[in-house]
């Protein structure tokens, strides 16, 4: 446990090349979403970005995932996303929807 703290839950980065590491051998796949739930919360410091981005990936994924039984409240999902992009001042992405 100590090296663990010490030396891979030190950072985001630090984790990910440990969690790669333990799977080079190819006996397993890598697990991201398993690393996100198991290791990244542990970690000292993740507020990197890409830290951010994953789980900001994660929830949309998730989001998706539960829009998919549900027509009516996929197309809300886009009618709102449409109007927050909007008010950013981001129509290309806003027309992408």
């Amino acid at each position: 446990m100590s090296h663990l703290r010490s030396e891979i839950l030190v950072s985001a980065d630090a984790a990910r090349a440990w969690w790669i590491d333990l799977h080079r051998d190819g006996s397993r796949p890598i697990s991201w979403e398993e690393f996100n739930t198991h290791v990244l919360p542990y970690v000292g410091n993740a507020q990197d970005p890409q830290s951010k981005a994953m789980r900001a990936a994660v929830v949309l994924a998730q989001v998706m995932e539960r829009l998919d039984s549900d027509p009516g409240r996929h197309q809300q999902f886009r009618a709102t996303t449409r109007v927050v992009l909007q008010q950013m001042n981001w129509e290309d992405l806003a027309d992408e929807l």
